[in-house]
């Protein structure tokens, strides 16, 4: 009698274990949280447009073609949840197959296939720009920036594109691999 009271224990117990190990491996993984909120951005000035690299970076057959920032209205309604997509961002990097076959489009020749690095989070605070992204195609993307909004200003303002000029600052990550100081101009678009 001693022995069945023992082996049901035993069994029990194992039970527990197994119940309690397959509840607590279903759990949701609590996100790491980032040292800033999801996506903000605190200016009131327009610095949208196209952010072009200064330097070409290929990472296997991926190219970086811009970092893309839309206006204060599509900071505004992307932040508050509005107008969400799987295929724009306000904030997002633009990279280009350069294995894609290339199209014609309304303004050019371009490759068919450009993956968006859409953001997981972004802040824009001040003069610093903060980006972290994820694409099946290029893998996670990083950004911390300083941006030179005194001399954006006067591009904007005098009309002007320099495309020596360097309006953007910072560090950057795409799939693993740092590029330190890298360098942006930028573009209003069409």
């Amino acid at each position: 009698m001693f022995s069945k009271i023992n082996l049901f224990a035993f069994l029990l117990a194992v039970t527990l274990v197994v119940v309690t190990t397959a509840t607590f491996a279903a759990q949701p993984q609590t996100p790491i949280v980032s040292a800033f909120r999801d996506f903000s951005h605190d200016n009131t000035v327009d610095i949208s447009g196209y952010y072009l690299p200064k330097q070409k970076i290929k990472i296997g057959k991926f190219q970086l073609h811009n970092l893309s920032v839309g206006d204060l209205h599509e900071l505004k309604s992307w932040e508050s949840g509005k107008n969400r997509s799987t295929t724009y961002a306000p904030v997002m990097f633009i990279f280009e197959d350069l294995s894609s076959k290339r199209i014609q489009t309304e303004i050019g020749e371009a490759y068919s296939n450009q993956p968006r690095v859409l953001p997981s989070t972004y802040s824009i605070k001040g003069n610093t720009i903060t980006f972290s992204g994820m694409n099946k195609q290029v893998g996670r993307v990083t950004f911390k920036g300083t941006l030179d909004i005194k001399k954006l200003s006067m591009i904007q303002t005098n009309n002007t594109l320099d495309a020596d000029q360097i309006i953007l600052r910072g560090n950057l990550t795409i799939a693993g691999k740092r590029f330190k100081d890298f360098t942006f101009s930028w573009w209003e678009g069409d």
